[in-house]
């Protein structure tokens, strides 16, 4: 009707693989392969989320907006190369190289947006943790027994429309890695891998800062710049050596876009992706005095086409 609006939105989180080669390494214990940074051959990970989302929102009055979206989750991970570290896990045979692992499970997002002003607006948004269900091929691997929820967030904002073409954004979040075991608990932790208090990725929360602006420049073309700067980062360098199968090197980034409106019912959209070489050195805990560094590095662009009906 005219205050209220059903939608469904689907998008995925992850999908990045992380992959080291096998290679001869004369450093590997007898009984081991010898091959890759572990020992047995090639290392690496695989992690992939699906969000699907009914949401439902409500125009309140002239200014508020408010909206709730009930989310189903599909979570994916694959582990492989780990064998080395059997002897320190709680189930050895569920440690790794284990093929994919699927996990469903539940979340809720919940947010509100107020025109302050006729030229200032405001938004929030909510989001539970999500709720999975545990990976029983990494069970041997993951904090309680294969547990890999996804972290909560908060994120708020301000909308400034400076004139009639620019409009200038500016939010906030914070991202609570530290309430998930397999993200927050530290790398030399106490338990077992796959114990209640075993070891994880060792992540702080992270709190970043993004600026952006929105600029009309005719009635068909819309250009828009972006910027990132995480305040917070959640990697501490104790933790380098555990995240060698994350991507966990977390700055800044930097966004480009435009849409070009075709017609009157066809666009196209472009966006540019940047994120700068970033590094984070750490001590090998296993190895006083060596030192070993993760770097990260992107670079992508996405074209969209969209058509209304």
């Amino acid at each position: 009707d005219d205050d209220t609006t059903i939608g469904l939105v689907v998008y995925g989180n992850g999908g990045i693989n992380i992959n080291y080669k096998a290679f001869d390494n004369p450093n590997c214990p007898p009984g081991t392969p010898g091959q890759g940074y572990f020992c047995f051959g090639d290392t690496g990970s695989d992690i992939a989320q699906v969000f699907i989302a009914p949401t439902w929102s409500h125009q309140v009055n002239s200014r508020l907006r408010v909206g709730i979206s009930p989310e189903l989750i599909h979570q994916t991970i694959e582990i492989n190369g780990f064998q080395l570290f059997g002897p320190a896990s709680a189930r050895p045979d569920k440690l790794s190289n284990n093929g994919h692992s699927n996990s469903v499970g539940y979340g809720i997002k919940l947010g509100a947006s107020l025109d302050i002003t006729d030229s200032l607006s405001g938004g929030i948004a909510l989001q539970s943790k999500g709720y999975m269900q545990k990976h029983k091929e990494y069970a041997g691997l993951l904090p309680e027994q294969g547990n890999l929820d996804i972290p909560a967030n908060i994120q708020f904002g301000f909308a400034w429309q400076a004139s009639k073409k620019l409009t200038v954004l500016v939010d906030y979040q914070r991202i609570y890695f530290s309430n998930v075991g397999a993200f927050g608990n530290p790398g030399n932790a106490a338990g077992r891998y796959g114990d209640d208090n075993g070891p994880g990725f060792g992540w702080d929360d992270l709190t970043a800062i993004k600026a952006g602006i929105h600029y009309q420049a005719s009635d068909s073309l819309t250009l828009r710049l972006g910027y990132t700067d995480v305040l917070q980062e959640p990697l501490r360098r104790s933790e380098v050596v555990t995240n060698l199968l994350s991507t966990a090197v977390f700055d800044q980034r930097y966004n480009a876009g435009l849409s070009w409106k075709l017609n009157n019912t066809t666009s196209v959209d472009i966006a540019l992706n940047i994120v700068p070489k970033q590094t984070i050195t750490g001590e090998n805990p296993r190895f006083p005095g060596q030192k070993v560094t993760l770097s990260n590095e992107i670079y992508s662009i996405d074209i969209g086409w969209r058509r209304l009906f």
